[in-house]
């Protein structure tokens, strides 16, 4: 005996088939009974059997047929959420990716900003110092001409010798 799925057993088409093949089979054995199994009737009965047993074979093909046909669209819709899922997947693993690259690259602007930084303030220092006038220089007195020439003063000194 082949087994039914629940949708089969649950289908109201079926139910009804099923309950008018109950009446017509009880109805069968009392014509046998009664009037013998070559009477007419009996032959509608038998006919009548077997063509609700056609139906429910009928409508229950109808519904695994169906239920066939639900299955294979999931199982596509399945496989398209799978595939949808892994490419997801790589998605967000490339976004990581590209995140952490531009974290480094955040890392390397701030130390050059720092750097910046460090370099301006050092050349605004020296420019500073570079228009600034001092220096450890005094002047003292100013320097005045000598009467005469100095190495004439030598051998003056020396050689008492002045003219």
């Amino acid at each position: 005996m082949i087994t039914n799925p629940p949708e089969v057993l649950q289908s109201p088409v079926i139910a009804k088939l099923k309950d008018d093949l109950s009446d017509v089979e009880a109805r069968q054995a009392e014509i046998a009974g009664r009037l013998g199994k070559n009477h007419p009737d009996y032959q509608a009965a038998v006919a009548e059997v077997t063509n609700l047993r056609a139906r429910i074979a009928q409508e229950s093909s109808k519904i695994v047929e169906s239920l066939s046909s639900n299955t294979q669209v999931n199982v596509r819709r399945e496989n398209d959420v799978r595939l949808a899922l892994e490419q997801q997947k790589k998605r967000v693993l490339e976004l990581k990716h590209q995140h952490d690259e531009a974290a480094v690259l955040q890392n390397d602007v701030t130390t050059v900003q720092r750097d910046l930084d460090a370099v301006s303030q050092r050349f605004a220092q020296s420019s500073l110092e570079s228009q600034a006038q001092q220096t450890n220089m005094v002047l003292l007195s100013t320097a005045t001409e000598p009467f005469t020439p100095s190495a004439q003063s030598f051998y003056c000194f020396w050689w008492r010798d002045c003219s």
